[in-house]
C-alpha cells in the first residue's frame, strides 16, 4: 500500500492533481520501484501494545510495468488483529468468516454492519473497516449474523485497531453488500 498526499489543498479539500510523485493513472497490478525512509505511525491515543503501522517517505517514484495481477494472500482472520509487519499494507482474503451482530444503540441500528460501516468477525477479534469506500458509495448492507465466503482488503491501522479494509464493497466481499446491483 502506498499513499503519497501530495501538496496540501488551500482549501482544506483533495490535494491538486500532479503534486505527488505517484502517477495518476496508476492502477492495481502496476509494477513500481521507489526509494524513501521508512517510518512508522500511529495515533497518539493509542496504548504501547498497539504495534505501529510501517510507512515510507517516498522520495523518488518510478512505474516500471503496467496492468499485472495482483492476488491476495490468504490468512487467518486472526492473524490481522496483532498488526504483525508481514501482513501491513499486504492484499490478503479471509475465508469462511461470521460477522457479529451489532447491539441496537442510538449510534447503530443493529445488526452485522455498525457505526461507521464497522463489522465485527466472530472468534477472531478482527474488525471490517471501510475508510476507502464509506464516503463516497455509502456503507455497505448485509443480513443479520452474515456468513462470508471470503472477504478481501488490505490490512491496515485504523485508528489503533489493526484492521482488515476492503477496497470495494462489492467485489470485495463474498456475498456483496446488497446495494451492489450491478453484478
Amino acid at each position: 500500500l502506498v499513499i503519497n498526499y501530495g501538496e496540501k489543498a488551500p482549501d482544506g479539500g483533495e490535494c491538486p492533481t500532479g503534486t505527488d510523485l505517484i502517477p495518476d493513472d496508476i492502477a492495481p497490478g502496476d509494477t513500481v520501484d521507489f526509494v524513501g525512509e521508512v517510518t512508522s505511525y500511529k495515533a497518539s491515543k493509542c496504548d504501547d501494545t498497539v504495534p505501529a503501522q510501517k510507512q515510507v517517505r517516498v522520495c523518488s517514484f518510478e512505474r516500471t510495468a503496467q496492468g499485472g495481477t495482483v492476488e491476495p494472500v490468504v490468512v487467518n482472520a486472526s492473524d490481522l488483529t496483532s498488526g504483525d509487519a508481514k501482513y501491513q499494507g499486504l492484499l490478503v482474503k479471509i475465508e469462511n468468516v461470521d460477522a457479529e451482530n451489532w447491539d441496537p444503540t442510538d449510534t447503530s441500528p443493529g445488526g452485522t454492519v455498525g457505526p461507521y460501516g464497522i463489522i465485527k468477525l466472530k472468534d477472531s477479534g478482527l474488525e471490517v473497516h471501510d475508510k476507502f469506500y464509506y464516503k463516497k458509495d455509502g456503507a455497505p448492507q448485509f443480513d443479520d449474523s452474515q456468513h462470508f465466503n471470503f472477504i478481501i482488503g488490505i490490512s491496515h491501522l485504523d485508528y489503533c485497531t489493526w484492521s482488515l479494509q476492503p477496497r470495494d464493497k462489492c467485489n470485495d466481499f463474498d456475498p456483496p453488500s446488497k446495494d451492489c446491483t450491478d453484478l
